[in-house]
This record gives C-alpha cells, sequence and structure tokens, in this order.
C-alpha cells in the first residue's frame, strides 16, 4: 500500500513494534524494507538499533528513538496501594500468605510457559504450597496450548489461576482494570518468551514493584542501564536463579520498590510522548 499512501503524503513515520521486527522472516524484511525506504522517519526503542541495523544497515540516519508508553502505567499508580493489594487478592481468592508468580502474557508457544513451569516440579511440597501461579492467556488464545498449559499446572499441584478464553467462544480481552489488578497483586513475573523489545508487561510489572525474572537472551539492557533491579538468568540457571529469590524475598521486593518510579518516568504515555511529537515536527519544518 506504500505507493497509494505516498499519494496522499510524502510526510511518512514508520513506527515498529518489537515483534514487528524480531518475529518477521527474512522475506517479511523485504516486504517492511520497503516501507522503510518509503519513510522519512523511522521511530524504534533505543534498544533495538543494533539489531534492526544488522539487517536493515542502509537505513541508519532515518533512526530516531520513540519506545511505546503504557496508559496502564498511570492507571497503576492511581491503584496500587498495599491497601487495594489485600482487596484484589482477596477478589481473585488468594491467601494473603502466598508469593504470587506471573507467568508469561499470552497462550502462545512463543512465550516458553514450561521453560519456567517445568522447573516448578523439583521444587520440595514445603515450597510449593508458599506460590500461588497467575497464567494470563487471553492473548494469543491458542486454546490447545492453553489445555496443555493447564494439565501441566494440575500435575504441578500448586496453586493456579488461570486466565483464558472458554472453547468456543469469542475472544475476551482482560480489561485494563484487570490487566492492573493482575500486575498488581503479584509478587514475582517471570518473562521466558523467545524474543521482545519494551514489552508493556515488563514495564507494568515493575511499576508494581514485582522481582523480575527474565530471560538473559532478551534486550533489556536498557533496564539495567536505568539502575533497575532485576534478574536475568539462562535457561540453564533458570532454577537456581528461581531459588535464589525465594532465598532472598524479603530483601529483593524491597530492592524492587525502587524500580517504581524510574520506569513511571521512562514509560508513561506522558513521559514518552514528547518523543514523538518532536519526530511529528520535524516533518513539518
Amino acid at each position: 500500500y506504500m505507493g497509494s499512501i505516498k499519494k496522499q503524503s510524502n510526510k511518512i513515520i514508520a513506527t515498529l513494534f518489537g515483534s514487528d521486527f524480531y518475529r518477521s522472516s527474512v522475506e517479511e524484511n523485504k516486504i517492511q524494507k520497503k516501507i522503510f525506504e518509503t519513510a522519512k522517519i523511522i521511530t524504534i526503542g533505543p534498544n533495538m538499533k543494533e539489531d534492526f541495523l544488522s539487517v536493515f544497515p542502509d537505513l541508519e540516519n532515518k533512526i530516531k528513538f520513540a519506545h511505546f508508553g503504557s496508559a496502564r502505567l498511570d492507571l497503576i499508580s492511581k491503584l496500587y496501594t498495599e491497601k487495594d493489594k489485600a482487596i484484589y487478592r482477596n477478589k481473585y481468592k488468594i491467601a494473603k500468605d502466598k508469593i504470587v508468580i506471573t507467568v508469561g502474557y499470552s497462550a502462545n508457544p512463543l512465550q516458553q510457559h514450561f521453560m519456567f513451569l517445568d522447573i516448578l516440579e523439583n521444587l520440595s511440597d514445603e515450597v510449593k504450597q508458599k506460590l500461588f501461579i497467575l497464567l494470563p492467556m487471553t492473548y494469543g488464545n491458542k486454546q490447545d496450548y492453553s489445555a496443555e498449559l493447564i494439565e501441566k499446572m494440575k500435575n504441578l499441584k500448586i496453586d493456579y489461576l488461570a486466565f483464558q478464553n472458554p472453547s468456543n467462544s469469542k475472544k475476551h480481552w482482560l480489561t485494563d482494570e484487570e490487566i492492573a489488578e493482575i500486575r498488581i497483586v503479584s509478587d514475582i513475573t517471570v518473562n521466558t518468551q523467545t524474543t521482545d523489545a519494551l514489552s508493556s508487561s515488563i514495564k507494568e510489572a515493575f511499576a508494581t514493584g514485582n522481582i523480575l525474572l527474565l530471560g538473559d537472551w532478551l534486550p533489556y539492557d536498557i533496564y539495567e542501564d536505568m539502575g533497575l533491579f532485576l534478574i536475568r538468568s539462562s535457561e540453564n540457571k533458570l532454577y537456581e536463579n528461581f531459588i535464589e529469590i525465594l532465598s532472598n524475598y524479603k530483601d529483593y521486593k524491597q530492592k524492587c520498590v525502587g524500580n517504581i518510579a524510574p520506569i513511571l518516568n521512562f514509560a508513561s504515555w506522558e513521559a514518552v510522548m514528547p518523543y514523538f511529537i518532536e519526530n511529528y515536527k520535524q516533518l513539518n519544518i
């Protein structure tokens, strides 16, 4: 459609979601290049530049940084208090003494839930009794994969709550309020998906003081450079790092309180919108 779009205006900005790039095939990259060659400006998250230029090395002069904000961060800021956390835990029938772990954010095999769920099998029954697993699975909506995850959880004998779409039903997305509540009741967030850029789910977990256990293959150097506290792990050391988190739980939770203000300053729409506005202004000079 680029020819038709260009007839309307040549002031074109191409803006990438992380998955648009990281999960594209070589053939899809060739198609995307037509968009990028037509665009005056290409906006990406700052952590994507090196990877983007490895595929499109001749487009560096068009790159501007403008990562996506999350309106849910503002909602989380309004809803997140210890009193509200207790209310939401009661709503979802989660005992107050449980350590709540959110695993992934969609029913997509690329989330690699089993990488983490498999290590839970090696925990003692005593530790298992302390845990509560949250599985947000309405996004993606792969029924077979959801069924496999549920079967796995039943065999683990760990308390859990799965948010999923009933079979043969219309998709039911979680509302922003429900997603905010899930982030707030959670204590630990685990993300071992194959690829990512700067997904909102991670920012929201930072904004609610979650301890983040993240695959070290994911491009999260930007968060470390910001001074945020997080645990990055290879697949081989996932169990070891999870045990470390449980062993130092109170200390790590306290450290994660310090993540809240920096992530809001980095990723709320109020914080990032000026970057987009400046890019648009450049096309009108």
